[in-house]
């Protein structure tokens, strides 16, 4: 199968090979190297530290100039239904990523392939206005996360990523239009990796085996991008919508249903 791909277009090489060694190397790298283990005198230290922080956090909560209490901690043993909602977090994530990374990675070949045939430079002021709004987007999610819940955050990315697209889909000929449409794509793309890891972090608990299991699932669904694009980037490069419209789909509903599966939950404690 992997054999018919790569002899049935030119384009599914490239396109491949500068994915596939990524995983390959995460998955040797696992099984060849020790866990890191810090030496008996740091990890005194550390406790210690964080127990003075603890003792601190306690003390400015129980002071009367406090403006709120400190907030709890989760404890991953205590939360309901953790893994199946980690799960489906992990497929929303894994479907997610290759629709960002694909779109960042092709987009500057499709958009020559359309009709409008974009030429290499107008492709190049695309591709500008497109990771500069997704730069940008970084800075300004970094102070609204300090007061928007990743919940809110996800929410609003998810909707103008699918306005950017359906803009850029029914204005493709338009120059203008198509400016305009990856200014607004980058906007939405650019808090999106790091709100899954806060939604994560704010109701289930982050951990270093489920930040693994993020980066692991993510890499495995993105090397389905470049083989499909590989395919039919010249005879019909329109499959960047299908695609989009797919996984970023996919990974909405999946984060609309364990968003109400928390909602749920949450009301049930009460």
């Amino acid at each position: 199968m992997i054999s018919f791909l790569f002899t049935y277009h030119s384009y599914a090489k490239p396109f491949s090979t500068s994915k596939i060694p990524a995983p390959i190397f995460f998955i040797a790298l696992y099984f060849t190297s020790r866990r890191y283990r810090k030496p008996e005198e740091e990890e005194d230290q550390t406790k210690q530290q964080k127990a003075d922080i603890n003792n601190n956090n306690n003390k400015l909560a129980g002071s009367a100039d406090s403006i709120s209490a400190a907030k709890p901690q989760l404890d991953p043993a205590t939360i309901r239904h953790r893994l199946p909602k980690l799960a489906l977090i992990a497929l929303s994530y894994a479907l997610y990523i290759p629709a960002e990374a694909g779109y960042l990675f092709y987009s500057a070949t499709i958009w020559q392939y359309l009709e409008i045939e974009l030429s290499a430079p107008q492709a190049a002021l695309m591709m500008s206005l497109l990771t500069g709004c997704y730069t940008a987007g970084r800075l300004l999610a970094t102070f609204i996360a300090l007061k928007v819940k990743p919940d809110i955050t996800l929410a609003a990315h998810y909707l103008l990523i699918a306005a950017s697209l359906t803009l850029l889909f029914f204005g493709r000929t338009n120059l203008t239009v198509v400016y305009v449409g990856h200014a607004a794509l980058g906007f939405g793309y650019s808090a999106m990796n790091a709100a899954f890891y806060s939604l994560t972090e704010e109701h289930l608990k982050l951990t270093e085996k489920v930040c693994s299991l993020y980066s692991f699932t993510g890499a495995g669904v993105a090397l389905v991008m470049p083989l499909v694009l590989g395919q039919t980037l010249d005879h019909f490069p329109k499959v960047i919508w299908l695609l989009e419209g797919v996984l970023v789909g996919g990974s909405l509903a999946l984060f609309v249903l364990v968003r109400f599966w928390i909602l749920v939950d949450s009301r049930r404690r009460r």
